[in-house]
């Protein structure tokens, strides 16, 4: 079994009088892709510098898993507000950044790169005059020579058109299937579905590690029921074991819950007489289950087996 991968156990953070991080444990695989999600101040930018070294955890351990003798040289962190140079262009940016990480790419390597994330013809202007799409670019150009074997990124697609999000979304994966353990933060959640393996929530300070994202979708999955007045049958539905959420609108019903519902609903539906026009399910997204747990103020119940 590869070892390889980051650990985070029991990390606490506060500054002043905010716990920032409180009992926050992560684990992130080699080859696996997690993604953080929360309401902004739920701690993710937080936990991500304590993971890559920027900010040292109050209490609590990091542990790089499988590294030689200079782990930091295996880690990459992308921030959000990316701090290049602007006096200088974006190629000599990443001479001096590649050079202080250790990493000398031939000269063909860096313009292959250049010409792969879109930046060939502007790689000699200065990064003053880059837009952000363009310095998420010139990050990713970075990552892509370093190869790094753990990376830490904070809403890496922000300022991204869409043809830089599917760029990012294959180096991404492409990193993964070579073995490197990323960590992303994000609220682009249409993209983190199609990004990410496993998904963790956070809210103020704390952390539910939720495991595989596609047993997640299913278990928060809906079923949609289409009767004739359904307006009689929502109150009794809403009464069922499991269901945890009703909504209803014209003659269709929505049904919310973690496990099967369709022999309760049906012996609803037959008690009251009512003819079934639809009875189908929908695996769940991720806004649907955003939702709810912002809704409730906690991180989403349901933990998964990380290891499936």
């Amino acid at each position: 079994m590869d070892t390889s991968g980051l650990e985070g156990h029991h990390l606490y953070k506060r500054f002043g009088g905010t716990q920032a991080l409180d009992d926050v444990s992560i684990t992130v695989r080699a080859g696996q892709i997690v993604a953080l999600l929360g309401p902004n101040g739920a701690g993710k930018t937080t936990l991500l510098k304590i993971l890559s070294g920027l900010f040292v955890a109050d209490a609590g351990d990091v542990l790089v898993k499988g590294s030689g003798s200079r782990p930091d040289s295996e880690l990459a962190y992308i921030p959000d507000n990316l701090g290049f140079w602007p006096h200088l262009t974006g190629l000599h940016n990443l001479d001096i950044l590649l050079d202080m990480s250790g990493t000398r790419p031939s000269r063909g390597s860096l313009v292959s790169i250049l010409e792969r994330v879109g930046l060939a013809k502007v790689a000699v202007r200065r990064c003053g005059g880059y837009s952000l799409g363009e310095k998420r670019r010139l990050a990713l150009a970075m990552v892509l020579l370093r190869q790094p074997r753990i990376l830490l990124l904070d809403e890496p697609t922000v300022g991204l058109d869409v043809d830089g999000v599917k760029l990012f979304r294959e180096a991404l994966h492409q990193l993964a299937a070579a073995g490197c353990a990323i960590i992303l933060s994000s609220h682009q959640l249409t993209e983190v579905e199609r990004l990410a393996d496993a998904v963790a929530f956070m809210h103020v300070g704390t952390l539910a590690e939720l495991g595989p994202l596609s047993p997640l979708l299913e278990a928060y999955g809906k079923w949609h029921l289409r009767v004739e007045e359904p307006t009689r049958l929502v109150e009794a539905i809403r009464g069922i074991r499991g269901v945890t959420r009703v909504d209803c609108d014209g003659d269709l019903i929505a049904i919310w819950s973690p496990i099967d519902p369709t022999r309760a609903v049906m012996d609803v539906v037959r008690g009251n007489g009512t003819t079934i026009r639809q009875w189908s399910f929908a695996p769940a997204t991720l806004e649907d289950i955003w939702s709810h747990a912002v809704s409730t103020h906690s991180a989403v119940g349901v933990v998964t087996d990380a290891e499936g």
